[in-house]
């Protein structure tokens, strides 16, 4: 049974849009879901992640050390997957697999974009390929090129069918010319095709493809209208860098000369022998480097906390708020070894507990200023960390390297700021890249022409063939169902004139078979169906009573068929 066209052509367009729409859902971050695609570019997490790779993250914490995630790195403006190596305060601190350095500076929380998923290897160039507004266009359009041609190649095909086996116990009508002598370049034979009429082939073939192109072009709006829109039209404005803050700790101590200490005089790293020391000072140095026009005060203070495994903390020293105006401060805190020690022996005597302990320098800055009409406030809190035991205290994790213990005893972090203004937001189609705003006015402007100009082509269409009368409006709406005939059918005893064309349309398609079509010397038009021994027949003309049945001939409705 043939499908009209018009049903084939909107499960088309339906089909083109919804693969459309579903290549953009990939991406669901943008459309505010929590996964996000990334290619991967460089090497720095090889051998676990390769140049070329597709990765899917997804957003959400709490991250942990050790976790892989994707983050936006403010000094190289790009977004790295590293691994997570250390958490300070509420900064992650980065580190590629294959890079021998952690990267500088921390990221804050919403730098994050989120935690390896999904790994896809070898895709990733795939993907940028694809993602590219102008490269996704050609493949839908390719696809629809594609359908189009397979429901043609369909169609022919079942008309072909048809004709050929119309049914195994009714034969065919015979076929005899009217007329005199047959036209030179018509073979003789019962079936012998001809083109269907219709109007004019030149302005025919211009309208239909006027119409394809204004269909596609409307198709290519609604891409363009959904990515427009889909897309923020302006976005906050990216963080620039402000300032950098850096921090060292350093501690000295003096003791009896011995083996141990010959000079009496003890400066980190070097360990802490509680049994011969007898106080020790820590002194911490602040440095704040403002970039750019960026004016900075503030003020510091320096705790020292006493942890237990358990969970038990206590604060040993704290200094009072030291302010400061420049770049620079420093904050200085003598402790008492032998306190320290007492303290110790008191807690494990009252708690009959063998825990260990921790000693925590943990500085606190606040800076504040302003840059440019801005301003800003900024929290710097690095921990240093010593292994406390009855007799010694060491710096934690027992660094061998001259660099693994400057990184003990250093911290650093990049402070960003984002300006309270919203940038304008761009699209890059192909090579053009215009404001998303400008793409949106694009696709409705000229989807409304694309809409306008295809009905204009319709109206016009079906104008013409009013003009050229009922078979030109029949041999457009039905030509899948119409096989044409060269010579005029013999007609049998058995036949049947139907009201309407609608009605033979309606008796094809319950018997499944086609509808011979022939046009008389008289220039009249001819359509039959044979179906079950009976011939059902329509004729009609290019007058205005052309629907009319002759007068001496048998009229009924398809129901009694």
């Amino acid at each position: 049974m043939t499908v009209p066209r018009g049903r084939t052509l909107l499960v088309t367009l339906a089909t083109v849009v919804a693969a459309g729409v579903a290549l953009l859902l990939v991406g669901p971050r943008a459309l505010g879901g929590p996964t996000s695609i990334l290619a991967v570019s460089g090497n720095s997490m090889e051998p676990r992640i390769d140049a070329g790779d597709l990765i899917l993250v997804r957003a959400g914490g709490p991250y942990h050390v050790g976790q892989i995630v994707a983050y936006h790195n403010v000094p190289a403006k790009a977004t790295f997957l590293h691994r997570i190596v250390a958490i300070r305060g509420t900064r992650f601190a980065m580190k590629g697999d294959h890079n021998g350095w952690i990267d500088p500076g921390t990221a804050q929380p919403d730098q994050v974009v989120g935690s390896l998923w999904i790994r896809v290897p070898g895709a990733g160039s795939a993907f940028k390929w694809v993602a590219s507004p102008l490269h996704g266009a050609l493949l839908a359009a390719a696809a629809a090129l594609l359908i189009g041609l397979r429901e043609t190649t369909r169609r022919r095909q079942r008309r072909r069918t048809a004709a050929a086996h119309r049914g195994d116990d009714t034969d065919p009508p015979a076929l005899t010319a009217r007329g005199s002598d047959l036209p030179e370049n018509l073979a003789p034979g019962p079936w012998s095709w001809r083109p269907p009429p219709g109007p004019g082939l030149p302005v025919d073939t211009i309208l239909r493809a006027t119409l394809a192109a204004a269909l596609i072009g409307a198709v290519a709006c609604v891409f363009l209208g959904v990515i427009s829109f889909s897309r923020p039209a302006s976005a906050a404005g990216r963080p620039a860098p402000l300032l950098r803050q850096s921090g060292t700790l350093s501690y000295q101590a003096s003791a009896s000369p011995s083996a141990v200490y010959p000079t009496g005089r003890i400066t980190s790293p070097s360990p802490l022998y509680l049994h011969l020391v007898k106080g020790a000072t820590f002194t911490f140095r602040y440095r704040v480097a403002p970039i750019g026009q960026t004016a900075v005060s503030g003020s510091a203070q320096m705790r020292l906390i006493l942890h237990a495994n358990t969970g038990w903390t206590r604060v040993l020293a704290l200094t009072p708020p030291h302010p400061f105006h420049g770049t620079t401060v420093s904050l200085r805190r003598p402790l008492s070894i032998a306190r320290l020690r007492s303290m110790l022996a008191t807690i494990q005597s009252l708690t009959a507990s063998p825990d260990s302990y921790s000693l925590t320098v943990a500085p606190v800055v606040m800076t504040h200023g302003s840059a440019g009409r801005e301003p800003f406030v900024r929290r710097f809190t690095p921990r240093f960390t010593f292994d406390l035991t009855d007799a010694e205290m060491t710096l934690a994790g027992a660094p061998a390297t001259p660099a693994a213990v400057t990184s003990a005893l250093t911290s650093s972090d990049l402070e960003t700021v984002t300006p309270s203004a919203s940038e304008v937001a761009d699209l890059a189609v192909g090579p053009l890249r215009l404001p998303v705003r400008w793409w949106r006015v694009l696709a409705l402007v000229a989807g409304m022409a694309m809409l306008a100009t295809a009905a204009a082509v319709a109206l016009t269409t079906h104008r013409r063939l009013v003009r050229q009368g009922e078979p030109a409006l029949i041999s457009a709406k039905y030509r899948d169902l119409l096989v044409p005939l060269a010579l005029a059918p013999v007609e049998g005893e058995r036949h049947v004139t139907v009201r309407s064309f609608d009605d033979l349309v309606r008796v094809a398609r319950r018997h499944e078979t086609t509808i011979m079509h022939h046009t008389a010397a008289d220039g009249s038009e001819h359509y039959l169906v044979v179906a079950d021994g009976v011939t059902f027949r329509y004729q009609s003309t290019s007058s205005a009573a052309s629907g009319e049945a002759p007068a001496d001939v048998r009229t009924t409705d398809t129901d009694a068929a």
